[in-house]
């Protein structure tokens, strides 16, 4: 299970260079808290996911980092799906089951890339980022 905290996005930094850029953000937060709501889709795949609720500091999050990747030239792959378009939400999935309404609180931070030469549709972790 994951919580989509940016979506895809390129930028001319290396992983370990962007990950170094992005840790000062990730200190300013111990933990972020979320509960899953209603189901709903999204995406053109209507791809089905949990809306988010109790967000103001994973926005906030979100909207840091949107701002850091803006100032180094990232290429968002849809710019309606960050900013004022961030949806918080979790994706269903038949290996975990989620409950619904039951908070939960990340205290880390995944890098992935996700186009690897090679690994078509693979994602790869990069660094796993510590809150706080």
């Amino acid at each position: 299970m994951h919580c989509t905290l940016m979506h895809r996005f390129w930028v001319s930094e290396t992983p370990e260079n962007l990950a170094k850029k992005i840790e000062p953000i990730l200190k300013m937060y111990q933990s972020v808290s979320f509960t899953p709501g209603k189901k709903m889709e999204l995406g053109p795949k209507h791809t089905v996911v949990y809306e988010l609720e109790g967000l103001d500091e994973l926005r906030k999050l979100h909207k840091d980092l949107y701002e850091l990747l803006k100032g180094l030239g990232a290429t968002f792959t849809e710019d309606d799906w960050v900013g004022d378009g961030y949806t918080p939400h979790i994706s269903d999935r038949e290996d975990f089951l989620l409950v619904q309404n039951a908070p939960f609180t990340s205290t880390a931070v995944n890098l992935i890339e996700v186009k690897v030469p090679g690994h078509d549709h693979m994602r790869f972790i990069r660094k796993k980022l510590i809150l706080g």
